[in-house]
């Protein structure tokens, strides 16, 4: 493989070892318009903007849903085109190796943006957000009616 090509290849594992487009340069940023069917966003910023954050996903996804023509497994006989194979290859199988933990990661990150939210709403309202099964404090704003049932004050 070319020496550009592994390059390229470097930037592409290291964008998603760090599930993040920022190393992503004008090389890799061509590549991905020009031969793994991605729209070119006006320009490279446009680009890492629109995959940044939890839609890093969707870049990721463009790998293992591949849309017509990124996996050309095929060998074509032209010495480019299977080169652009290749690469393409090496860039699904990259991903694939790492899907189950990039999606793992992301699903923490959103359960706990959606936890930081709860225990916010909760406190500007007057209560504290506790995990199931940690009832051995009664909560200072709750009282136990006569019949036994428990009041909000």
């Amino acid at each position: 493989m070319k020496k550009e090509h592994e390059k390229l290849l470097q930037k592409f594992k290291r964008c998603i070892d760090e599930r993040d487009l920022r190393a992503m340069d004008n090389n890799l940023y061509t590549y991905l318009n020009n031969y793994c069917s991605f729209i070119a966003h006006y320009n490279i910023s446009g680009f890492k903007q629109y995959y940044q954050d939890e839609k890093f996903l969707i870049f990721v996804d463009h790998f293992i849903n591949p849309p017509f023509g990124l996996p050309l497994t095929y060998t074509s006989g032209i010495p480019e085109q299977d080169e652009v194979n290749t690469i393409n290859q090496e860039m699904i199988n990259y991903v694939t190796k790492h899907l189950k933990q990039i999606k793992f990661e992301f699903e923490n990150k959103e359960y706990s943006r959606k936890i930081k939210l709860l225990k916010q709403l909760a406190e500007e309202v007057g209560y504290e957000v506790k995990p199931k099964g940690t009832l051995d404090v009664m909560d200072l704003d709750t009282i136990i009616n006569e019949d036994g049932q428990l009041a909000l004050i």
